[in-house]
């Protein structure tokens, strides 16, 4: 957030600019092995889950991945896997202000269109807003 006093010759104007919690965010390049390593380390009160139902035309991997990226900077971990009716798609990135680690993960079960989001990271108020945000952007037609 961004509070500041713009002012003319003649008055002064207060300006407070909010940037989405995915804007705080940049993607970082990870291998799989690295990412599952680092989101062993920040499970429990470092995780943050919810679920959605999705409409059929979100199932496809790569419009996941567009909605993903639409609501975070967080760069792919290497390409979607699909296992057992689910597909799985990984994503890493960093906070711009401590370079604090961003892990989000999505799960469809194929069958069902459930979606589980993920987001690991410290800051777990970062983690709980992405997964309110992203929730919220697969959730749309």
């Amino acid at each position: 957030m961004l509070n500041s006093i713009y002012s003319t010759k003649t008055d002064k104007f207060p300006v407070q600019i909010d940037a989405r919690v995915g804007e705080l965010v940049r993607g970082v390049m990870m291998t799989e092995s690295s990412f599952l390593a680092l989101q062993g380390k920040l499970t429990g009160m470092n995780e943050s889950a919810s679920k959605v139902t999705v409409v059929e035309s979100v199932c496809d991997p790569s419009v996941l991945t567009s909605r993903v990226i639409q609501a975070a900077n967080v760069a792919s971990v290497g390409s979607p896997s699909v296992d057992k009716g689910k597909t799985v798609i990984q994503f890493a990135g960093q906070t711009y202000s401590e370079g604090v680690a961003v892990l989000v993960t999505i799960q469809l079960t194929n069958e069902t269109r459930d979606c589980r989001v993920v987001a690991n990271c410290e800051k777990m108020v970062i983690g709980s807003m992405l997964v309110k945000e992203i929730k919220s952007l697969l959730a749309k037609p």
